[in-house]
């Protein structure tokens, strides 16, 4: 029945895109993400902002926001290769579910080139661990000697 079912409840995730510092590594394709879970896949996300995103040695952020896909286990990276510099080199990709603070890093280190290394323009990364931000209240309590303070 309707009532049983679940709302689908939009995520949001802050990615964090790291171009490698090489000469050539930016690029002026488009970029699109697909994020892939343990509950579901996003499809094609373009990645955009107003300013002139993926240049050499750079970091860009963007914030998306679609349904939960749970705990990331791969990401599909890709262009268009739209440009005349359409090669790219990405050093990694940090994806930070805001809603369950997890942190994801997905290292590179490699062209996503129709003329570098093994000539694609689309790359599945994994993961290379999970971080979990804490946060942590510490009480100290200092002795009633005399001098037991510190400065």
């Amino acid at each position: 029945t309707d009532h049983e079912r679940q709302p689908v409840r939009n995520n949001q995730y802050k990615i964090t895109v790291f171009t490698g510092k090489k000469t050539g590594a930016g690029t002026d394709a488009d970029v699109f993400i697909t994020l892939y879970g343990n509950l579901a896949e996003t499809g094609p996300i373009k990645l955009e902002s107003k300013k002139n995103s993926f240049e050499s040695g750079k970091k860009d952020e963007f914030t998306i926001e679609c349904p939960n896909v749970g705990e990331l286990n791969k990401i599909l990276i890709a262009h268009n290769n739209k440009g005349s510099a359409s090669g790219w080199f990405l050093d990694q990709i940090l994806i930070e579910d805001v809603n369950w603070h997890h942190l994801y890093e997905f290292p590179c280190n490699r062209w996503l080139a129709k003329d570098e290394d093994d000539k694609e323009i689309a790359r599945f990364l994994f993961p290379k661990k999970t971080v979990t931000n804490s946060q942590y209240k510490i009480t100290v309590f200092t002795g009633k000697k005399t001098g037991a303070g510190t400065d």
